[in-house]
């Protein structure tokens, strides 16, 4: 996989997709800054292609979007604000609160132990995020916040029993936009800018051959 990775590199380079990272920066950081510093271009949309939900905390109105799949390669859905809302019953800046309170699997992230998605999404559709959640408790109690947000008793005092598992969690789960790159818009797209013969000859290296008449037909009659 690892030499695969690199191999993608070269095929984004040869189709003149630019690439940025930053050592010791996971991707979703560095998208996350990208997003942030595109925001600065008045006019300009952003739409961000994963597979991980968790970057649908970068959602911002419409301007900042996230194409993701969700079920299957062909079901996929476009995030924007209102459909997190929809989905979630709250804005993308709680997503890190959810994940704080159930944790993610996937991403070692283990939230409030016994606490699952549903009873953390009830929670934070009533009270919009850990603290405020945190505060009901202290003053209302335990059993008035698990009436008021239909959620079982036990789960409420599993998170009251919890808080710096919560607040830990949702630290590790909240995308950080301060990577150390410098993101520039692109002068010329980037059919513009691919190398037509390096793209058929790498083509050709890969044995993609029933590709290489639809990459020509789409690249024009540059390519070789």
């Amino acid at each position: 996989l690892y030499t695969e990775l690199t191999r993608a590199r070269d095929v984004l380079e040869a189709f003149g997709i630019p690439i940025y990272d930053a050592k010791g920066f996971e991707a979703d950081v560095v998208v996350g800054t990208i997003a942030a510093q595109v925001k600065k271009h008045k006019g300009v949309d952003t739409i961000i292609a994963s597979g991980d939900l968790d970057t649908v905390q970068l959602v911002d109105g419409t301007q900042t979007r996230v194409f993701t799949l969700r079920k299957g390669l062909t079901d996929t859905v476009f995030y924007d604000e209102d459909a997190v809302r929809a989905r979630f019953g709250f804005g993308p800046e709680a997503i890190p609160d959810l994940k704080g309170i159930a944790g993610d699997t996937s991403d070692n992230i283990k939230g409030v132990p016994g606490v699952g998605e549903g009873s953390a999404v009830k929670l934070l559709q009533v009270y919009g995020s850990i603290e405020k959640i945190y505060a009901a408790i202290k003053k209302d109690g335990v059993e008035k916040v698990a009436e008021k947000c239909a959620v079982q008793k036990r789960f409420v005092q599993l998170v009251a029993d919890n808080r710096e598992a919560a607040l830990f969690s949702r630290e590790l789960a909240t995308i950080k936009c301060d990577v150390p790159i410098t993101f520039e818009m692109p002068t010329k797209s980037w059919h513009d800018s691919a190398d037509h013969k390096k793209i058929m000859d790498m083509l050709a290296e890969f044995d993609f051959r029933s590709l290489m008449p639809r990459v020509r037909e789409m690249l024009g009659s540059g390519a070789g």
